[in-house]
């Protein structure tokens, strides 16, 4: 299981899994969740107000975390393929929130 080798802050864990002849279980870290992401594009269908310099801010703060993520997963010879605002968690709203990519089933 690749997902189970990587391990980045911003990259879900997997803590364990099982197998059976028809499936695999994965048991992953809690990651809280507001589905910020998904809230905006909805509201606004915009996730930042641009014209602040605060919603730059966190912009720039959430695509340096994505891109690191990005980066550190092909470096191991892994792609997301399903990189999507669904799988995009944020652990709370403002400047210092944590990005974290989940959902690698198809990778």
């Amino acid at each position: 299981m690749i997902h189970a080798t990587l391990d980045h802050p911003n990259v879900s864990d997997i803590l364990t899994w099982a197998e059976s002849p028809t499936r695999v279980v994965l048991f992953l870290d809690y990651i809280e969740n507001d589905a910020y992401f998904e809230r905006k594009m909805i509201e606004y269908n915009e996730p930042f107000n641009l014209k602040d310099n605060g919603g730059i801010s966190k912009l720039k703060n959430y695509c340096l975390q994505i891109l690191e993520a990005l980066c550190y997963i092909h470096a191991e010879g892994v792609v997301h393929l399903d990189i999507k605002p669904e799988n995009i968690l944020v652990t709370k709203t403002d400047c210092d929130a944590k990005i974290t990519l989940i959902d690698f089933n198809l990778s």
